[in-house]
């Protein structure tokens, strides 16, 4: 199993094997600490310090106070957003989706939906796969607008970078 940084409970110290979804999700319902999956290899997320958790609570409470009276839900970094098409699972600081939260098959502990991603960075954590995740969280919200104009009879058009411009 690749592990970097740590080595979660309930898993073999062997470090060339890879473990499927499953084996992952299995392991985080009892690991201590949290980690994200990424095609195979299981990333240790490093703890959070005083600074990082009070941006993401004041940035938790803002959407909240800003979002009030809409359709729209914040959730902190408590729920995964699971990626199928690139078989990648993280841990976001702070989320927002539109309506209901659409869960991975049964999980309700992976949301497939976020329209909004907050991550708060420090020089710990700006390396850790953070271009390949920046851009599959980049990808699946392009995804999920384009879904919504077209379900809206909307149109949707894809710039540079995944970059996107939708209209309902």
């Amino acid at each position: 199993m690749v592990i970097a940084s740590t080595n979660p409970p309930n898993l073999a110290s062997d470090t060339t094997t890879r473990c499927t979804p499953d084996e992952y999700r299995a392991m985080e319902e009892t690991a201590e600490e949290r980690h994200e999956y990424c095609n195979g290899e299981i990333i240790a997320m490093p703890g959070g310090s005083p600074a990082h958790s009070r941006i993401a609570v004041d940035t938790t409470t803002f959407l909240n106070v800003a979002l009030r009276d809409t359709n729209f839900q914040t959730y902190n970094g408590d729920l995964r957003i699971w990626i199928p098409s690139f078989n990648h699972g993280t841990y976001p600081d702070v989320m927002v989706i539109d309506g209901e939260p659409e869960f991975n098959g049964s999980r309700t502990d992976e949301i497939l939906n976020p329209l909004l991603i907050v991550e708060v960075l420090s020089p710990s954590t700006v390396n850790i796969c953070w271009s390949v995740k920046l851009n599959h969280i980049l990808n699946n919200i392009t995804i999920s607008i384009a879904r919504r104009a077209i379900a809206g009879n909307g149109k949707c058009t894809m710039g540079l970078k995944g970059r996107s411009s939708c209209t309902a």
